[in-house]
């Protein structure tokens, strides 16, 4: 099978384009599915989104959605507040990427 742009792209990578942000509670997303008895397929269409992108959002395998998919995503699902769930890409640290926050670890005095 040929590779394509679009095989070779990761998953878990950023998309460009809409304010991005990053899920911070994979299993959240899962949970509150399961609670109101919604199919993957079933939230996908809410959200606008494919079967399969919300298996990976909820796998771990994506770690990025567009704004707009966050804000379905949690209100559909009462994820409230929903900065406790997904966070704008500019304010988490992103391995690997040299613009990203750092986290800073406290110093300790000996």
């Amino acid at each position: 099978m040929p590779t394509t742009a679009r095989t070779k792209r990761r998953i878990g990578r950023p998309p460009s384009g809409d304010r991005t942000m990053k899920v911070l509670d994979h299993g959240a997303v899962r949970r509150g599915r399961k609670v109101k008895g919604w199919s993957q397929d079933a939230l996908g269409a809410i959200c606008g989104i494919h079967q399969s992108q919300v298996w990976r959002i909820e796998t771990g395998q994506q770690e990025f959605v567009t704004e707009d998919v966050a804000m379905i995503m949690s209100r559909n699902l009462d994820l409230t507040p929903w900065e406790r769930y997904f966070a704008p890409l500019g304010s988490v640290a992103v391995p690997g990427d040299p613009n990203s926050p750092q986290s800073h670890s406290k110093s300790v005095a000996s």
